[in-house]
């Protein structure tokens, strides 16, 4: 006896199946990739992001242009030890 005509039902349903599988895992990734691109644009908005995520509060003392404690950057630069 030839179990050919078992094999290829068997090949027919699993092609069926990945295919049904696929399509559903294709949507999901889909679906992912819009949220997390929308979650992030509502993170741009400020009032959002602040009631959303702790790291803004949790940054500390905002940097400042200039230098370093109001000190030219150039002055910092000129003083650095073992530059001539």
């Amino acid at each position: 006896m030839s179990d050919k005509p078992f094999r290829d039902e068997y090949e027919k349903l699993f092609v069926e199946l990945s295919t049904k599988v696929e399509k559903w895992l294709v949507r999901c990734i889909a679906a992912a990739a819009v949220l997390m691109l929308l979650l992030q644009a509502l993170l741009q908005i400020p009032a959002i992001r602040v009631a959303v995520t702790r790291i803004d509060r949790l940054e500390g003392v905002p940097y400042r242009h200039g230098g370093l404690n109001g000190v030219p950057v150039e002055a910092v630069i000129s003083s650095a030890p073992g530059e001539s």
